[in-house]
């Protein structure tokens, strides 16, 4: 079985599903795919009723989607918890 050359742990049916997700959000990164066209593909490739759950289940895992992620939430991000002065970090 594939899954024994690189773990002795069982396999657990979500690893698996994490790793198909993850490998192909890089995949369709690198060919240059949009994230919204990759979260849409994705979606339908997994079974998912809804793009938000793809993009919830899996958007945070995917170390390409950094900048991604930094660019739709840091504005939101930033309005629920302001930067302190140094004063009031002390």
């Amino acid at each position: 079985m594939m899954w024994k050359q690189v773990s002795d742990a069982p396999a657990l049916p979500y690893e698996l599903r994490h790793n198909y997700a993850i490998k192909n959000i890089d995949r369709f990164l690198d060919k240059g795919m949009s994230f919204d066209d990759s979260m849409i593909y994705l979606s339908k490739s997994m079974g998912h009723t809804s793009v938000e759950i793809t993009a919830r289940n899996y958007y945070h895992l995917a170390s390409s989607l950094s900048e991604v992620l930094q660019k739709h939430t840091e504005a939101g991000f930033n309005e629920l918890i302001p930067e302190l002065d140094d004063e009031e970090v002390q």
